[in-house]
């Protein structure tokens, strides 16, 4: 693992990405607190699960926090967080798309947290939040001990696996059973319900393509994208965004290390940005 400490030293920022599901088999929101060396006020920083950079540098003070924090070097370490080169992350953080999707990110993150008696309240109060004993950072919407047990780095991925188990499986009960009477075998629960209510209220197109597109790609399986593009015909800008993930996926496999080059597929009519996507009629 980079040594995050040289890195600030350097003045490098910090970018990473939430990578939970690689970890605990669905995307989750996390929150990280960064204790100050200093004794003042500590940093809370929410990374919602979407795969765009985000530049910690930039919202923890002082930076040194960073390198101090025992709970971020561990997800670190434990692939929940993925350290990005600041040329890369600047590099899709340049995209039109991926700004928008970053700010729809944001503003939803934003009204759940501070609605009252939302969500993520009602969790606070029964005390159900997952934390991780030191920093105080947690992984939200977890099944485990109340908040003040917590648990140590060392424990976290493996009991917070175990605790989800139960609790993933009765959520995603409901969504398994549309799948099978959709007849959607290989569909993941996630991407039928993300279907159903789209194709139930088709005026939330523009917050589904949103969605879709904060979702990480490889989770998506090709039963998802071809579930996708034979439910959703109607809607324009979700199936362009559908054929150019598929696209690009077939070309990554299609290309192979040798001599001659291969060229990737390319969706002709397949719009390059959201704005193009959502031009005419809106779909």
């Amino acid at each position: 693992m980079p040594d995050i400490s040289k890195m600030i030293e350097d003045g490098v920022p910090i970018y990473v990405i939430n990578r939970t599901h690689r970890v605990f088999g669905t995307p989750h929101l996390l929150m990280l607190e960064f204790p100050n060396p200093t004794g003042g006020r500590k940093s809370i920083v929410k990374l919602p699960p979407h795969p765009h950079p985000v530049n910690l540098s930039q919202k923890v003070a002082p930076v040194s926090a960073i390198g101090a924090c025992q709970d971020f070097l561990s997800l670190l370490n434990n692939g929940a967080l993925e350290l990005i080169p600041p040329d890369d992350a600047r590099r899709i953080l340049a995209d039109p798309d991926v700004q928008a999707a970053v700010r729809y990110a944001d503003e939803k993150l934003k009204k759940r947290y501070n609605r009252p008696g939302g969500r993520v309240a009602e969790e606070r109060r029964k005390g159900m939040n997952f934390k991780v004993k030191g920093g105080g950072s947690r992984v939200t919407d977890a099944v485990a001990q109340p908040e003040e047990s917590g648990l140590s780095a060392s424990d976290f991925t493996r009991q917070f696996i175990a605790s989800k188990t139960a609790a993933w499986a009765a959520e995603d009960g409901e969504a398994e059973q549309l799948g099978n009477s959709m007849e959607a075998p290989g569909v993941g629960p996630a991407i039928v319900q993300f279907c159903v209510d789209l194709l139930e209220n088709p005026e939330l197109r523009r917050d589904s393509l949103m969605e879709l597109r904060n979702m990480d790609d490889a989770t998506l399986t090709s039963s998802d994208l071809a579930y996708m593009l034979s439910k959703l015909q109607d809607f324009d800008a979700i199936t362009a965004y559908v054929r150019s993930v598929m696209a690009k996926r077939a070309g990554k496999k299609n290309t192979k290390p040798q001599a001659k080059t291969v060229k990737r597929p390319v969706e002709d009519d397949a719009p390059s940005t959201m704005d193009a996507m959502l031009d005419g009629d809106g779909k």
